[in-house]
């Protein structure tokens, strides 16, 4: 990058814009030299960025046979050689190829994601139809012939709310009264072992534990999950 700058410096610093209303030969060097540079630069950057690299050979209208270390700073260019097409190394991106606007909720602005999320990836507006709350467990007891099953009834700010959750295995039923959970609350109602279950409840689990994901603090029963 500091190749790159002092060439830009060189450049910005000779004004050969100016130049040639007084003096076309030394008009004529500084463009050579600047040429010269490109091409050192092209080597430089070739390892990391050889694309770039091939389009500024293509400019230079030279070939990739001088493209050597110990060509940086020596003359490889040819006097009376014609340049290829002047091309754009680096194109702005435009707005226009950015699709999919969405909202930062916590900013309240626009951001811009890409238009094809990766396999497994989604948008924030496939996260934004999930409704996360805050529940608090008002009652818990073992669902019926069941081994694995509780069914909770829960307090959502005003309404409440019931969930079966297999998780009898690792807490017991007079453990989670009171807790702070967080559900999600707009899954389409099911029914398990003939209990009806109108949401779920977030855990985790690794290396055969599972954990409640629960609220640590002092917030009301009901509160978005951002």
């Amino acid at each position: 990058m500091d190749c790159v700058r002092a060439a830009n410096k060189y450049f910005n610093d000779s004004e050969p814009w100016k130049v040639i209303n007084t003096d076309k030969e030394k008009c004529g060097e500084i463009i050579r030299t600047c040429l010269e540079l490109c091409h050192s630069i092209a080597i430089l950057i070739n390892p990391f960025l050889p694309f770039t690299s091939e389009r500024i050979l293509k400019i230079l209208n030279v070939s990739d046979k001088d493209l050597k270390w110990n060509k940086i700073g020596k003359p490889v260019l040819t006097a009376g050689n014609e340049l290829g097409e002047n091309m754009i190394l680096f194109p702005q991106i435009e707005d226009s190829e950015i699709e999919i606007p969405v909202s930062d909720s916590s900013a309240g602005e626009k951001v811009k994601t890409v238009s094809t999320p990766a396999a497994g990836v989604i948008t924030i507006d496939d996260f934004k139809k999930v409704s996360l709350k805050v529940a608090k467990v008002l009652e818990c007891v073992p669902v019926p012939k069941s081994k694995k099953l509780l069914k909770l009834k829960l307090l959502l700010g005003t309404s409440e709310k019931q969930i079966v959750s297999g998780i009898s295995e690792y807490y017991k039923p007079e453990d989670l009264i009171g807790k702070l959970v967080v559900v999600v609350d707009n899954l389409v109602p099911s029914k398990l072992m003939g209990v009806d279950s109108e949401g779920m409840l977030l855990a985790a689990k690794q290396n055969g534990e599972l954990k409640i994901v629960t609220i640590d603090g002092d917030i009301q029963s009901g509160a978005d999950v951002n």
